[in-house]
């Protein structure tokens, strides 16, 4: 990995989808996403070792690559926590109302990004999140 470019690391957020609006409007010519609840559990500038192995590459300009991986039990939350080399203390997480996403990629060492909104979409079958850089020269 390139040692010009940061490594974002990483955002670990947990969303409450128990939490969830479920005021959902629906009109013939757009449909609206439900807004997500969520808390950022964990945020460190390291990756799973194998990242350039195992990312989803967008073959579209941006060309950005980033890793998602999602945990529903204690067991799979400790393994990916593991997996993406974390080194502070794992949070408790009561999985019986939250469902934990862990999310990589890389990013500007001098504008990393945001998590500035998380969507579902009207199907509960689409996230969204959608980041924001912070201004500056990147």
């Amino acid at each position: 990995m390139s040692n010009s470019k940061v490594l974002l690391a990483f955002l670990v957020f947990i969303l409450l989808l128990f939490g969830c609006n479920d005021d959902v409007e629906k009109t013939q010519s757009n449909i609206v996403n439900k807004q997500v609840k969520f808390t950022v559990l964990a945020s460190e500038r390291t990756l799973p070792i194998n990242f350039d192995d195992i990312a989803f590459i967008r073959e579209t300009s941006p060309f950005h690559q980033f890793l998602v991986r999602k945990s529903v039990n204690q067991s799979e939350f400790d393994e990916t926590w593991s997996l993406y080399g974390l080194e502070q203390d794992n949070p408790d997480v009561d999985f019986n109302e939250n469902i934990v996403f862990f999310i990589g990629l890389f990013e500007s060492g001098s504008c990393p990004s945001e998590i500035e909104n998380v969507e579902l979409n009207i199907d509960n079958n689409t996230l969204t999140v959608s980041l924001l850089e912070s201004g500056g020269v990147c």
